[in-house]
């Protein structure tokens, strides 16, 4: 084999491009496409964004799986999955995994991100039968496709970006209760039919409702971010 340094840059690279490396059952020399290897990162979870996590959907337990849907299930029909503690990078998310647990989450199949579903999760347990396993209590928010058994699939939180939401009270009342399903304790600007800014005692119920109190009773719009 000729040295490295001897060997033509390639300056256009494609998938189809491979590399060489060795084989580790055996230490036998092969070659690799980079479309594989980006696969093999991508499906195992070796290279994330953020929270980004990935499973390898499958009709029994074990690690780096989850289970739930049969085959050809649409996102819009799932209302709880079940994920193994050991995630696709072998990486122990037994604590981390409660954390989803009240928040907005996208789970898309990690070879063609336009199928996908995003849901809120209501509840996050330790599986009774399996404690390697945790239960998701799950809404349907939005989505596109259907799940299928043993592709694999990226689970991550979605973030807040720009979400607001306007509430009109159009008849006075001292108490304002708003249901604004973003999912986060918003800002609330108030203002009056005068144009001019109100100012009420703000009360977060949950992260979707809130309650704003007036001395007297008003009437007006709220804006949420």
């Amino acid at each position: 084999m000729a040295r490295i340094s001897t060997y033509s840059k390639d300056l256009i690279i494609t998938k189809d491009d491979k590399v060489i490396g060795s084989d580790a059952s055996g230490s036998i020399t092969k070659n690799y496409t980079l479309e594989g290897i980006a696969k093999f990162l991508s499906e195992n979870g070796l290279i994330s964004v953020h929270t980004q996590v990935s499973y390898q959907l499958s009709t029994t337990s074990g690690e780096k799986k989850f289970t739930g849907p049969s085959s050809g299930t649409s996102f819009s029909s799932v209302s709880s999955l079940q994920f193994s503690k050991i995630d696709g990078a072998e990486h122990n998310m037994e604590n981390f995994i409660l954390d989803y647990k009240g928040e907005a989450v996208i789970l898309f199949q990690t070879d063609d991100k336009n199928i996908y579903g995003i849901y809120e999760v209501e509840n996050v347990v330790q599986n009774s039968s399996d404690s390697n396993f945790y239960d998701f209590t799950l809404t349907y928010v939005s989505g596109n496709g259907v799940l299928t058994v043993d592709k694999y699939y990226s689970l991550a939180f979605v973030g807040d970006g720009d979400k607001h939401f306007e509430f009109d009270q159009s008849s006075a009342s001292a108490t304002w209760d708003i249901q604004h399903n973003l999912n986060k304790f918003p800002s609330v600007s108030v203002a009056l039919p005068s144009g001019q800014k109100g100012y009420g005692n703000v009360t977060y119920i949950n992260k979707n409702r809130l309650t704003v109190s007036f001395i007297s009773a008003e009437s007006g719009k709220a804006y949420m971010n």
